[in-house]
């Protein structure tokens, strides 16, 4: 695999649909498929009354596992934890950073079972469905890489990157922008 070319998108939709006040959890994530590594966003919608009836997880991160055979359809367990922000009670106006999880056991699709939890709330069972709106191929994100490889300021990472991303040039020559700054920030490194 290509450490460039294995970053996906990840659209899915989880929770009791249709259910009236069920809580449901929007992902909206980047996969690396070589390390299985997640990040994104999240949001949970619900039909009451504010604060709690949008909430916003940032710093989403995770993990996907492949499962060998014997699984029937079930082929990968995702894992998933970040954070949101939870209004203090009136009349202050201060924040309160609680934690969000999730867990589901999905097919290649991502369509599967599962829950998650944020404060309170312990959400169990519900099913997970891929919600993007394409049924066509998943597209590869090149520039979020090197982007990546950029902020961390790794000169070897960087290099190696770069590296890459200049033998796959002639087949994709849409990152051709992206591998200009990488070099760029290559020489500011000093490399």
């Amino acid at each position: 695999m290509n450490p460039v070319l294995d970053l996906y998108a990840v659209q899915c939709t989880a929770g009791n649909v249709g259910v009236s006040g069920a809580p449901i959890l929007h992902l909206h994530l980047l996969v690396h498929a070589a390390t299985g590594k997640v990040s994104g966003q999240a949001s949970i919608t619900q039909a009451i009354a504010p604060p709690g009836g949008n909430i916003i997880v940032h710093n989403l991160t995770g993990q996907v596992r492949k499962l060998g055979f014997g699984h029937g359809p079930i082929t990968q367990v995702v894992a998933l934890e970040g954070v949101y922000g939870q209004p203090g009670p009136p009349p202050t106006e201060y924040i309160i950073q609680r934690k969000f999880q999730a867990h589901f056991a999905t097919d290649s699709h991502w369509n599967g079972r599962g829950g998650f939890e944020y404060g309170p709330h312990d959400i169990e069972g519900v099913p997970i469905k891929n919600s993007a709106s394409s049924s066509g191929p998943i597209h590869t994100l090149y520039g979020v890489v090197i982007h990546e490889a950029v902020a961390s300021g790794d000169l070897a990472r960087m290099k190696d990157v770069a590296a890459q991303a200049e033998r796959h040039i002639a087949a994709t020559p849409e990152i051709q922008a992206a591998l200009t700054a990488l070099n760029a920030e290559i020489t500011k490194a000093g490399g």
